[in-house]
């Protein structure tokens, strides 16, 4: 793990992911300076699941495996977001993150950074949570067709009767 000093380049490249795209410049500069950006090397953990993160990460370059209980769920790839948990939650990490390539860097935003934020810049947070919103929204969208997917395709009731059940624990309120 290296942490990477922001630069005028660097702090670009951070302006557009998507998660920060939509958010004007000037309120941009309000959170630039909390942002890190950290470099992985090809197998690092970036996150251990279980732990405190303490804020979400924005994949900037490369990519990294989503794994939970030693089951690989996901890979991120630029522009996509993970620890967003901790941030809306308070939550502990629910999976393990991996860096899968060298040189895959994120950027990182503490938590109190984006309290802060939250006080001195309403707007920026705002459109921010907004924004991850938007996100968790599309990545349960993807879910649920790929559900509709599934279940179209098995034959036995039975099994289709026990997959339904498990959408409806999934998506029930705690």
């Amino acid at each position: 793990m290296e942490i990477i000093q922001r630069d005028e380049e660097t702090i670009k490249k951070v302006k557009d992911i998507s998660i920060f795209r939509f958010i004007p410049q000037d309120e941009f500069k309000n959170c630039q300076n909390y942002i890190n950006i950290i470099r992985f090397k090809k197998g690092e953990d970036i996150i251990r699941q279980g732990e405190i993160t303490g804020g979400i990460f924005i994949v900037l370059e490369g990519k990294v495996s989503v794994i939970r209980d030693s089951v690989k769920l996901a890979e991120l790839e630029k522009g996509e977001i993970f620890g967003e948990g901790e941030i809306l939650f308070g939550r502990p990490a629910s999976a393990t993150i991996k860096a899968e390539e060298d040189g895959t860097q994120v950027a990182y935003i503490i938590r109190g950074a984006l309290e802060a934020l939250e006080k001195s810049a309403p707007r920026f947070t705002t459109i921010f949570y907004k924004t991850i919103a938007r996100i968790l929204m599309e990545r349960l969208i993807n879910l649920d067709t790929e559900y509709v997917n599934i279940v179209s395709k098995l034959k036995n009731a039975e099994e289709a009767q026990k997959i339904k059940q498990l959408r409806e624990k999934i998506f029930k309120t705690p």
